[in-house]
């Protein structure tokens, strides 16, 4: 409290009628005495001033000042706790004070708080909704050759098959060089291909077919010799031709 005194003291000296009865004195409105002689009646006047506005008070910076009569009042702004003349700030994060999503961070600041989306998720901060990431034209980190399955938050990622990975760098896996990985007969060719496995030839089919060609030679055993020799010739004749399309 800053107050200011004014000590003033006037004497008045009133003109006195000498002739008896004549007149009288009476001092003044705010005067006293016996009008002979008068003084101030009030000791001191008051007069108040505004530290605030004067910037003489002694509140913190994170603190608003409001002028009383007399004296003032410190009060610590929204965000900080304290007398006004110390304030400190308030951690609504920590105390959980805070109005952020459940899927969202909550990050503290000076007197206020932040809060940010999670990995997965977009919106204001307040509220918060899962992002589909395996949506075309969707930014991902899976491989071109995998599968982008969506979960909550994030997703996952699996190459296809022909590929092999973790979902997020995949490459083609030859099938030939491992027979677990292919159902090619033993007596086959195996030539694998980009994400799959090809057969060129089957010889187990050849051999069928060379099987067949015998069991024909074989029923024609008791017919003419000029029949059987045709026969041949054109058994050998299919087996060439068979053999240069295999080939």
């Amino acid at each position: 409290m800053s107050v200011q005194r004014v000590h003033t003291t006037v004497t008045l000296m009133l003109p006195v009628q000498t002739h008896d009865g004549s007149f009288t004195c009476q001092c003044k409105d705010g005067y006293r005495g016996n009008g002979v002689s008068c003084v101030v009646s009030l000791v001191y006047n008051i007069i108040d001033i505004d530290e605030c506005a004067e910037k003489t008070d002694n509140c913190h910076s994170n603190a608003t000042c409001t002028d009383t009569d007399g004296s003032f009042i410190c009060k610590c702004n929204n965000g900080y706790t304290g007398s006004g003349v110390t304030c400190k700030d308030i951690d609504e994060c920590t105390l959980e004070t805070d109005d952020c999503h459940s899927d969202a961070n909550c990050i503290n600041t000076n007197g206020s708080f932040n809060c940010e989306c999670k990995d997965g998720f977009s919106g204001s901060g307040v509220s918060c909704v899962n992002v589909n990431e395996c949506l075309k034209g969707t930014p991902n980190n899976c491989d071109p050759n995998a599968n982008c399955t969506d979960t909550v938050g994030s997703y996952t990622c699996k190459c296809q098959d022909g590929y092999g990975g973790d979902g997020y760098t995949c490459n083609n896996v030859n099938e030939c060089l491992n027979g677990t990985l292919n159902n090619c007969h033993p007596n086959s060719n195996c030539a694998d291909t980009v994400g799959l496995t090809h057969v060129n030839v089957k010889m187990v089919t050849l051999g069928m077919d060379i099987l067949a060609i015998i069991l024909l030679v074989l029923t024609h055993v008791n017919v003419k010799m000029v029949t059987l020799g045709m026969d041949i010739l054109a058994i050998v004749s299919s087996f060439i031709s068979y053999s240069q399309d295999v080939s």
